[in-house]
């Protein structure tokens, strides 16, 4: 056990009494500078001082570890806590010994004996997690109020990780789902999904969704599936308003391309939206089969209708609000298959029931259709007569069949391009990935396997406003070790082009 240091000074022996001062306490500035990659360990005497932000209660705090391709270690959300200085221009991570020593309350200004933790200093991006604090090492000096730090995401810096901030103006970017859209069946079991899930199944765990602000910018907010109130049956805000987390700096495999840093929250108590629908965004077209209860697609050729499973030669689209059409360059066989997301609570089910079957379109294509260097995913709409702030490209997919064939050899890094002729592109935003849909048979399953469909939203200029014809491609970035006969069942559950207002 480690004992609180004191510094006694000895007074005049006419007063046979003691003076004795609780030593300093170290400002994060000086703790970080102390910090290694390699960990260092702290001497006695260390203490600081902070507010601690993180709700030891939530199991949303940190990301679960997987420890085994079919095994998940469930304890460090309730190991984690976050404390920052008085003005949250730094916080630091805080690793407790067990789970049972983080019961500090939320936003607490208290003072830790960090004498004997290890400190360590994760490179990239910038960020700082001391590790072993114990309950007795913790005294809480007083109770204070949720901290006011204002931020657009984009104003968002290393320096703001593992402190508390609150993201103004923002929405989410698919508001007809949960906080999870995912396949029930891969996931932490819970009364949620209980009615049908299989034995021995809590393979996985990483999920969320994204916000996007009033400037165009967007921001993952991780969701672990332990969490029940992911999914509860009621309607997911809509509107426009504030999301208050802890900004951290997770490796999210599974969700796709979730950034360098995300924001956690504690649960809805964190989400200050509300549920009646607004926007920052006004819908050019989008294409969007979880309305389409009847497996149809407006296609050129007039509308084609048939039952899950069967493919069509594929042709152009056409978009199910607004004007515009979606195809891929090559000739290929496409069809409409049942969505693997959770998606839509809202159509009155209850917590712990299944929800409404919805929709995605397929192509079935081979890796080698993807090596010619024009073939993508073409949008094609128009923006004349629109004006605004620029245009961003929402969509949520996904690769595979869910098996072990269908998982690897096709390209895992995408690119989206833009052009106002159809012939010259230029490429718009960083580089995103298409993960596989992770399966149930078949042995280890691949870490980067997501659990749904992950999501993707890329900002463009204004200058694609006011245009008669807009193009986007979608298409892989050259890369090795493809298998070119491998199957790429490509899965697009949504597609939006929106103006930013």
């Amino acid at each position: 056990m480690k004992k609180h240091i004191l510094t006694a000074v000895l007074m005049p022996a006419v007063f046979s009494l003691f003076s004795i001062l609780p030593a300093a306490a170290a400002s994060l500035s000086e703790l970080r500078a102390k910090a290694t990659e390699r960990g260092v360990v702290l001497p006695k005497g260390t203490f600081v001082e902070g507010v601690m932000t993180g709700d030891c209660m939530s199991a949303n705090m940190a990301a679960n570890i997987q420890t085994a391709w079919n095994k998940m270690d469930l304890r460090m959300p309730y190991l984690t806590n976050y404390i920052q200085n008085e003005d949250g221009s730094l916080g630091m991570r805080v690793c407790f010994k067990d789970i049972y020593d983080n019961r500090v309350p939320r936003f607490a200004r208290v003072r830790i004996d960090l004498s004997g933790c290890e400190l360590v200093k994760q490179a990239s991006p910038e960020c700082y997690t001391v590790f072993g604090v114990e309950a007795e090492d913790v005294q809480v000096l007083s109770q204070g109020e949720k901290p006011s730090k204002l931020r657009h995401i984009g104003q968002l810096k290393a320096e703001d990780i593992f402190t508390y901030v609150t993201l103004e103006q923002v929405e989410f970017l698919s508001k007809e789902g949960s906080y999870t859209n995912v396949r029930e069946f891969y996931v932490q079991s819970t009364w949620l999904n209980a009615f049908k899930k299989p034995k021995n199944s809590d393979w996985f765990d990483e999920s969320g969704l994204y916000v996007k602000d009033d400037e165009g910018e967007a921001l993952f907010l991780p969701v672990n599936t332990v969490c029940t109130w992911r999914r509860t049956g009621n309607r997911q805000p809509a509107g426009v308003g504030r999301v208050s987390g802890i900004v951290v700096a997770d490796e999210l495999l599974r969700c796709g391309n979730p950034g360098p840093v995300q924001l956690r929250i504690a649960g809805p108590q964190d989400v200050d939206i509300p549920v009646e629908p607004a926007s920052c965004y006004e819908t050019i077209a989008e294409w969007n089969w979880d309305r389409n209860y009847y497996y149809a697609l407006k296609c050129r050729s007039g509308e084609r209708q048939w039952l899950e499973g069967q493919r069509i030669d594929a042709e152009e689209v056409a978009a199910d609000e607004g004007e515009g059409w979606l195809s891929l360059t090559f000739p290929c066989k496409m069809g409409l298959e049942k969505d693997y997301n959770t998606r839509c609570p809202q159509d009155g089910l209850t917590p712990g029931e299944g929800n409404r079957e919805c929709a995605a379109i397929v192509w079935d294509t081979r890796v080698s259709q993807w090596a010619d260097s024009k073939a993508a995913i073409l949008v094609q709409t128009t923006t004349a007569g629109i004006s605004g702030k620029g245009l961003t490209v929402d969509f949520t997919w996904l690769a595979g069949k869910g098996t072990v064939e269908t998982s690897a050899g096709f390209p895992e890094m995408w690119q989206l391009a833009w052009s106002v002729n159809g012939k010259s592109f230029m490429p718009a935003g960083n580089p995103f990935y298409l993960r596989p849909l992770a399966w149930e048979k078949g042995g280890p399953v691949t870490a980067t396997a997501a659990v749904g469909y992950t999501e993707n939203s890329v900002l463009l200029p204004a200058f694609l406003l006011g245009q008669k014809r807009v193009y986007f491609r979608i298409f892989p970035v050259p890369s090795k070790g493809l298998s070119p006969e491998a199957e790429l069942n490509l899965r697009l559950g949504k597609v939006c082009v929106k103006v930013l207002k």
